[in-house]
């Protein structure tokens, strides 16, 4: 993502500061939209990322241009493996507590294990 890239040197062509500024705009779009994408998190959308990477070695940029295009992704890519893979250790709530309030202004409090199939 440099300028150079955005703006192709052409013979006999001088770029106006308009266009240098939209260019520059155009890379700053594309690394903050870069950076989302990196710094997702890698249990998730490590395939994506690990797509786009793969797809850009074979001569396809399918790297988002602007921070929108990079949410969507994320927000829209279905990863079926990692959907259905259920962690052991996150298996959900564990134990419930009530807390009722006794004739004698006490607390007591009763604990309910729940087992989740």
């Amino acid at each position: 993502m440099h300028l150079k890239e955005e703006l192709p040197q052409r013979a006999n062509v001088v770029y106006t500061a308009q266009q240098i500024k939209e260019a520059r705009e155009r890379i700053h779009d594309k690394t903050v939209a870069y950076g989302l994408l990196v710094r997702a998190d890698h249990e998730r959308y490590g395939k994506l990322i690990e797509e786009i990477e793969n797809d850009f070695l074979k001569g396809h940029n399918d790297y988002p241009k602007t921070l929108m295009e990079a949410y969507n992704l994320l927000v829209n890519y279905q990863n079926y493996i990692t959907v259905n893979k259920r962690n052991v250790n996150q298996s959900g709530l564990d134990q419930v507590i009530f807390v009722t309030e006794a004739r004698s202004k006490r607390l007591m409090m009763a604990s309910l294990s729940i087992r989740i199939f």
